[in-house]
């Protein structure tokens, strides 16, 4: 995806630093670690993502982000009365046998915080905590579907389909840009209120959503 996103950002003026840290901010601009000063008003900061804090305050094995290490069912080992998901948990998204989630294979695939993981694994993790207090077999969180959709200005969007290294881009430009405007607008948005059949279907674990027509994919 990269060489398409550049391209995007040398289009629209935006230039790339890479390998660039910042050192300082001052009322006037920023300072880069290459020595570099640039003037600015209006300097921009976004530096990563980590897990909610609540996770701080459950007992268990942690990913860099702060992420809760969860099983096969999204349940947490030391903590087997919590289930978590999305941007709180880190679960394994291949179809390995094992369960111990602190069993790191050289080609293990985990889940992102972003919501093409966010949106299955609450589907999974609410299905399996309402079975447990009913004493019902659990679900294993499984996701058939992986892929990556970026937003690139008013006019572009790449999407890439698949994970890790055999992701490929399957739309960019203006041809991708439907896609990531009906998930941005309608995909991401629970059924109203009133409509308990349409919120017991969109909570199902497995993902019966159909992309419209004339999106691409």
């Amino acid at each position: 995806m990269r060489p398409l996103i550049l391209q995007t950002l040398e289009r629209l003026g935006v230039e790339v630093k890479l390998g660039t840290a910042i050192t300082g901010v001052d009322a006037s601009g920023v300072l880069t670690s290459t020595g570099e000063r640039i003037q600015t008003l209006t300097p921009i900061w976004t530096a990563g993502t980590v897990a909610a804090p609540l996770t701080r305050q459950i007992p268990g094995d942690k990913d860099r982000f702060g992420r809760l290490m969860v099983d096969a069912h999204l349940r947490c080992p030391q903590a087997k009365a919590i289930y978590a998901a999305g941007d709180t948990a880190c679960a394994r998204t291949d179809e390995d046998d094992n369960d111990d989630p602190n069993t790191v294979g050289s080609e293990a695939e985990y889940t992102k915080m972003s919501c093409q993981h966010a949106m299955p694994m609450g589907r999974y993790a609410g299905h399996n905590a309402a079975a447990d207090l009913l004493g019902l077999p659990a679900l294993r969180y499984s996701q058939v579907m992986l892929g990556t959709i970026l937003d690139l200005g008013r006019h572009d969007a790449i999407f890439a389909a698949g994970s890790g290294d055999e992701a490929v881009v399957a739309l960019s430009g203006a041809a991708a840009k439907p896609l990531k405007r009906w998930i941005n607008e309608t995909l991401i948005y629970p059924p109203r209120a009133d409509d308990l059949i349409g919120a017991l279907e969109a909570g199902h674990p497995v993902n019966r959503t159909v992309v419209p027509a004339g999106l691409g994919c």
